[in-house]
C-alpha cells in the first residue's frame, strides 16, 4: 500500500466534494435568480448571473484537476477513481 498516494487520494478526494458542491449551489442560484425574474418579473440582474456563471465555471475546473488528481493516486493506491460528469 503506497500511503502516500492515499494521503494525496483522500485530500484530493475531499477537494472534488467541496468544488462540486460549491459548483452547484453556484448554479442553483443562478437558477433561483432566473426563476425570481421569471416569476415576479422583475429585471434580470445580469451581472450576478456573469458572476455566479463565474464562479460555477471556475469550481468547475477546480473539481476536474482534483478528480484527475484523485485518479493519478487512486492507481498508485488501489482505491476507486472517480468519474465527473
Amino acid at each position: 500500500m503506497d500511503y502516500e498516494a492515499l494521503g494525496r487520494y483522500t485530500a484530493e478526494l475531499e477537494r472534488v466534494r467541496a468544488a462540486q458542491y460549491r459548483r452547484n449551489a453556484l448554479l442553483h442560484n443562478l437558477g433561483v435568480a432566473a426563476a425570481r425574474t421569471a416569476a415576479d418579473g422583475r429585471r434580470f440582474d445580469f451581472a450576478e448571473a456573469r458572476s455566479l456563471l463565474a464562479g460555477a465555471e471556475a469550481a468547475d475546473a477546480e473539481l476536474r484537476q482534483a478528480a484527475d488528481a484523485v485518479n493519478r493516486a487512486a492507481e498508485r493506491c488501489g482505491k476507486p477513481p472517480v468519474r465527473v460528469e
